[in-house]
């Protein structure tokens, strides 16, 4: 049998994983293939397009570009994941944009592959 004090530790673990992806401006994308993937050798950022997305996060009203900062802890690996998906045209399984601005557009803080 598993003590409360167990339970409790699994459940603050539980919320503090998932508080992230609880944020209340965030949008989520499904099975959307990038029509776009750009780099501006003069910052820090890939930028992105799906297709299909007229809007990318309210955080940027109307504007259609996802970023990723190359110098975020993940940012490589975003940039991976989002070059293999456009060059295999294969749709990304989520996006996540949770209402931050990364150069100037929505950033992108988790892609699934």
């Amino acid at each position: 049998m598993k003590s409360s004090a167990f339970k409790t530790m699994c459940g603050f673990g539980a919320v503090m994983f998932f508080a992230p992806l609880a944020h209340a401006a965030t949008t989520q994308y499904t099975g959307k293939n990038i029509s776009v993937l750009e780099t501006v050798p003069t910052d820090d950022c890939v930028y992105f397009q799906l297709e299909g997305v007229t809007e990318a996060n309210p955080v940027v009203p109307n504007g259609v570009w996802f970023g990723v900062s190359l110098s975020q802890p993940s940012g490589k690996a975003l940039y991976a994941q989002l070059l293999a998906a456009r060059l295999s045209s294969v749709p990304l399984g989520r996006v996540l944009a949770n209402g931050s601005q990364v150069c100037g557009v929505a950033a992108a803080y988790f892609v699934d592959f």
